[in-house]
């Protein structure tokens, strides 16, 4: 029910996210929300997807923003500890965090409340070259498997993924894809936001 991408590419970090929110039970669009944040004391970013307070939809940005950590390790301890304070008021959910590495440049790591993939365990950090949220096993997407994309791939990805419904782990099929379109890089030295296009608007066009 997010557009949650990542990409390392060039010793750089990125994301991608929208900002539409949707009722894990019906499908219904409820509003919209800031899904992804970045660091105010080093360059770090996330995103989160899965099931949000629909009293706040706000909340794990705000809970991640009150633990101003200074390590790529308080981070990744953040991150689950916020997870398990969403788990235990029963919201799913995962974060795919992007910061600095001495060694590669840059880093992304996914971590989720719940077993997600054979290799990814609950609260387990997993770091990973690239990650596509939904589509990546289907026919219209073969085009882009076996290679090494690049952010303009997955730029145009973003578009077919908006197109094409797909099954949530709530048990229902729509498209989760809605509002504005977020790029985020992160570098060693520093973090940037582009609104790449305002998704709605484009299919109202």
């Amino acid at each position: 029910m997010t557009l949650m991408n990542g990409l390392m590419y060039q010793g750089k970090a990125y994301l991608w996210v929208d900002t539409a929110v949707w009722d894990p039970t019906t499908g219904e669009r409820i509003g919209d929300a800031e899904k992804a944040f970045v660091g105010n004391l080093w360059p770090w970013a996330a995103v989160h997807t899965g099931h949000i307070d629909p009293n706040d939809l706000n909340k794990v940005a705000r809970r991640m923003a009150e633990r101003p950590n200074l390590t790529a390790e308080s981070l990744l301890r953040d991150a689950i500890e916020v997870l398990r304070i969403e788990a235990d008021e029963g919201r799913l959910g995962r974060l795919l965090l992007a910061y600095p590495c001495p060694e590669y440049g840059a880093r992304l790591t996914i971590i989720s409340n719940r077993d997600f993939l054979p290799v990814a365990k609950a609260y387990e950090p997993l770091d990973v070259g690239e990650f596509l949220c939904s589509g990546n096993g289907a026919d219209w997407a073969k085009g882009y498997h076996g290679r090494d994309l690049t952010p303009e791939d997955v730029r145009s990805f973003i578009r077919l993924q908006a197109q094409h419904p797909f099954d949530t782990e709530d048990g229902w099929q729509g498209l989760g894809i809605g509002g504005d379109i977020l790029e985020i890089e992160v570098a060693p030295n520093g973090v940037q936001v582009r609104n790449l296009y305002n998704l709605d608007e484009a299919k109202a066009a």
